[in-house]
């Protein structure tokens, strides 16, 4: 968030007297701008929705609405931007299978002017390419478990990547852009590192969340590893935090494919003035009035501090 700088008029050689000094006027405050997916239970993007349905807490504290609109892929030039990351590093090498049929679920679901990409998450000079029959030798050429993870080391890296990730769906499209994770919910549902963590993980955790804020990227997990019967909790975590969506302990991969285009190209965009003093982090909630409905929008942004000079 850019704060403009506001002074006063200097008249120089004159003196003023007899004039009661008015207070000057606060700075005025950039808008900012939330990206917000509404479905129901179903999945199906919830429609016709206005500014009061919504309400939006930073802080904790309550924000006023200043603008909505609703934004439909294909309608007035807008595109989704969708990447794709293949996990190779945490995942059994018997789900090579499963995370080569996901990822060309995405591929066949694509339309102009879709921007999508496949990359692999341990190749960081990776970079993101529109051309089809490139992402699709990708998925080919993919195979689970040929890296080795090594703990902390591996998160941090992670992180990192998907910072990169958003940053290049940035260059290409000005809206809503989506990450795909096929992985480890491990790894890519990371619940927020405490102050004080390791030294690589919180930096690179707060990164990530300025980055997705500024490039209004949202990132999603599909689990290869489908119905397993394990128990997990979701919530909470990274994809969460980022305003997707954790697909897992299912084997209905193309309900996942078809729910992340659908949320990636129908969505709303709210505006509202900050509050509060500048810190590293704000905390966003948002909540939508309606029976059945369900949001996904991300829960932090940070300031934003021009270079210096």
């Amino acid at each position: 968030m850019t704060i403009r700088s506001w002074c006063a008029p200097i008249v120089a050689g004159f003196a003023v007297t007899g004039v009661i000094a008015q207070p000057a006027a606060p700075p005025p405050r950039d808008l900012v701008y939330l990206d917000v997916a509404v479905v129901d239970d179903g999945g199906r993007p919830a429609a016709a929705l206005g500014r009061d349905a919504f309400t939006v807490r930073e802080d904790g504290q309550p924000v006023r609405i200043e603008s909505i609109r609703q934004i439909s892929a294909g309608v007035n030039g807008v595109k989704r931007g969708v990447a794709v990351v293949l996990d190779d590093a945490n995942v059994s090498p018997v789900y090579t299978v499963n995370i080569q049929a996901i990822a060309r679920a995405f591929l066949s679901r694509a339309n102009a002017p879709d921007f999508l990409s496949v990359t692999t998450l341990s190749r960081r000079q990776e970079e993101l390419t529109p051309d089809l029959r490139q992402s699709e030798t990708r998925v080919a050429e993919f195979r689970a478990g040929s890296v080795v993870a090594l703990a902390n080391e591996t998160f941090a890296a992670a992180l990192r990547r998907l910072t990169g990730i958003a940053r290049e769906l940035a260059l290409v499209n000005d809206t809503r852009n989506t990450i795909v994770c096929i992985g480890s919910p491990l790894l890519f549902d990371l619940i927020e590192p405490p102050p004080g963590a390791a030294a690589m993980l919180r930096p690179a955790w707060v990164d990530l969340m300025h980055v997705l804020a500024q490039t209004n990227t949202n990132i999603y997990l599909i689990d290869p590893a489908g119905l397993t019967g394990r128990m997990r909790l979701r919530g909470g975590g990274l994809v969460t935090d980022s305003g997707g969506e954790s697909f897992v302990n299912s084997n209905d991969f193309d309900r996942a494919a078809d729910r992340i285009w659908s949320q990636a190209g129908h969505y709303y965009v709210l505006s509202y003035a900050p509050t509060g003093s500048e810190r590293v982090l704000h905390s966003i909630n948002v909540s939508v009035r309606g029976r059945g409905l369900h949001v996904h929008a991300r829960r932090f942004r940070g300031d934003f501090h021009p270079p210096a000079g």
